[in-house]
């Protein structure tokens, strides 16, 4: 199985597009694109609005994990003093706006 074919099966199973399609997207394309898209279509066994829905979905899902929030994971020592930095009060530094300007460290300094 290809990496095309698992990709197609991921997005047919995902539930978004198999729940009921009550939803309307419409745009505008060149003559030329529509064709292009087409004869994908056809070359894939599929539809158009199959092919452009896995595109879309696809694409999202690349968008979605690039925006993720990591998942930081801190040993208990880490943790604590984490906790005990973001107790303290904050600094006055009249220069961090030019550090940061700068592109200068403006980190906390322990």
């Amino acid at each position: 199985m290809n990496t095309t074919t698992t990709l197609t099966q991921m997005v047919r199973e995902d539930t978004h597009i198999r729940q009921a399609k009550a939803e309307r997207i419409n745009f505008r394309v060149s003559s030329a694109f529509k064709y292009r898209v087409e004869q994908a279509a056809s070359l894939a066994g599929t539809s158009m609005t199959e092919l452009i829905q896995e595109s879309i979905l696809e694409r999202v899902m690349k968008v979605e994990a690039e925006n993720s929030v990591e998942k930081v994971v801190l040993t208990r020592q880490a943790a604590e003093r984490l906790l005990e930095i973001l107790d303290q009060p904050a600094k006055s530094d009249p220069g961090y706006a030019r550090k940061v300007l700068n592109g200068e460290a403006a980190y906390l300094e322990t």
